[in-house]
């Protein structure tokens, strides 16, 4: 039986490592900054293969702007859920339950742990 408890607290602790080693990264790539216009932009490159940028954070028009993705040759790639919009990060190979993911909200720019955190960050900034 301690066998057992102590091979699921293993399996606790590498799924959460997983879970903020893919937050950090996405965290880690983030670089913000204004335009000549004033608008507040944000751009992530995450390793060689995904780089996108998210123009006028928390303003009317904010865009997210793909400007690569190499879903053969990349370890991480990019979606957007219709359910609460915000971005997904994920690693490829990494599932659900496993935590593999980062949010990020258009309206902010922020990084999350989970879609219930990014909805939080979805509220217009003033």
């Amino acid at each position: 039986m301690k066998t057992l408890l102590m091979a699921g607290l293993m399996l606790i602790a590498i799924n959460t490592q997983a879970y903020e080693d893919i937050h950090n990264v996405v965290q880690e790539s983030r670089t913000c900054g204004f335009d000549e216009n004033q608008n507040f932009n944000c751009e992530f490159v995450i390793g060689a293969y995904l780089d996108f940028l998210i123009t006028d954070v928390g303003g009317r028009e904010t865009i997210t702007l793909i400007r690569k993705a190499d879903y053969e040759k990349g370890k991480f790639y990019l979606n957007v859920s219709p359910s609460h919009g915000c971005l997904i990060v994920g690693q490829l190979g990494s599932k659900l339950f496993e935590g593999g993911f980062a949010y990020i909200s258009p309206n902010n720019a922020k990084v999350y742990d989970n879609p219930t955190n990014c909805l939080s960050g979805l509220e217009l900034l003033n």
